[in-house]
């Protein structure tokens, strides 16, 4: 195996190219993240509507009886 000196600065732009590659996966994540948050936002808005026209219907049907 052949030694390589590594000088701080090369070894700097290494690191900082790492940190990049890893940064730009998290931008990908965080929107991700950020549409299941906004799904999930609307899944329980329509819970809610769900839950009160049920409400609704059962005050009905006790109407009935």
């Amino acid at each position: 195996m052949v030694k390589k000196n590594v000088t701080t600065n090369e070894l700097a732009v290494m690191v900082n190219t790492g940190f990049n590659a890893v940064d730009k996966r998290f931008d990908v994540i965080d929107k991700r993240f950020d549409q299941v948050e906004k799904r999930l936002g609307e899944l329980e808005i329509n819970a809610r509507e769900v839950q009160s026209h049920l409400s609704r219907i059962g005050r009905e049907v006790s109407e009935i009886h």
